[in-house]
């Protein structure tokens, strides 16, 4: 049974990957680490950080249906980052690209995923529950 479910998880992850492939620019190495760090240094208590990110967001969050990503505020550029939590995986993208993607989602998709730019003056986190998003700094 433990195998089938991590058989189940490994499918899983290779689907949301491939399902990205047209949105994206993957960043990689040392530069995809020095970003998710000056990330999680800006938005993260690392002392409460024991499961995802959004859990241990150091401010307070508003919170939104996913509906109404773009409605918030969040620049439509081209270079926002797109950091994919659960695959470890980060992208430069447009807010359009990810918009697609998560619409693109079947019923049983899960998510947990962080919108940034830059700046680290905002950040939104889409969250597997509901897709639920919090933003701080928007």
């Amino acid at each position: 049974m433990e195998n089938q479910m991590e058989q189940m998880v490994i499918y899983f992850l290779e689907v949301i990957n491939i399902k990205f492939v047209e949105y994206r620019q993957r960043i990689a190495g040392n530069e995809k680490k020095n970003i998710i760090d000056a990330m999680k240094k800006r938005y993260v208590n690392t002392e409460k950080e024991k499961g995802l990110l959004w859990n241990a967001f150091i401010e307070k969050t508003q919170c939104y249906s996913f509906e109404k990503i773009s409605s918030i505020g969040i620049p439509n550029t081209s270079n926002i980052f797109f950091y994919l939590e659960r695959q470890d995986e980060l992208y430069i993208t447009s807010l359009q690209a990810i918009i697609n993607f998560v619409n693109s989602f079947e019923p049983w998709d899960v998510i947990d995923a962080y919108i940034f730019d830059n700046t680290m003056l905002w950040i939104a986190a889409i969250t597997h529950e509901d897709n639920m998003l919090l933003t701080i700094g928007i």
